[in-house]
């Protein structure tokens, strides 16, 4: 039973935050917009598809899943946005937030990053 007063945003922030703190990854969003730059806190998430790569390699992956707490971002990522994740730019395909019971209640999305074409 959930005692009263219970703040459960509260301590999903606190978890999501410490997830961050225990796996860091950094990313630079450019917004479309022309807003400055933004470094946003991250973790990889494994792909929906297992893809082929050397690890270390510069190529990186064609495809990338970011967990992020959404609501500490400014501006918001949108569609159409770039980021740059270890030195690779990605264009921002997705932003999935409520992907999951809660997610979205609870600040959190995940940005879907596909590779830019060089």
């Amino acid at each position: 039973m959930i005692p009263a007063g219970f703040d459960w945003a509260a301590e999903q922030a606190r978890l999501q935050n410490a997830c961050l703190d225990a796996f860091p990854a950094s990313a630079t969003l450019h917004p479309q917009t022309g807003e400055p730059d933004v470094v946003i806190r991250a973790n990889i998430l494994d792909p929906a598809m297992a893809e082929d790569y050397v690890p270390g390699s510069p190529q990186g992956v064609s495809v990338v899943h970011l967990f992020v707490r959404f609501v500490d971002i400014s501006p918001l990522p949108q569609k159409g946005d770039t980021l740059t994740f270890n030195g690779i730019e990605y264009d921002l395909s997705q932003v999935v937030v409520g992907g999951n019971a809660g997610m979205a209640a609870s600040g959190a999305a995940v940005l879907k990053l596909r590779r830019k074409n060089a």
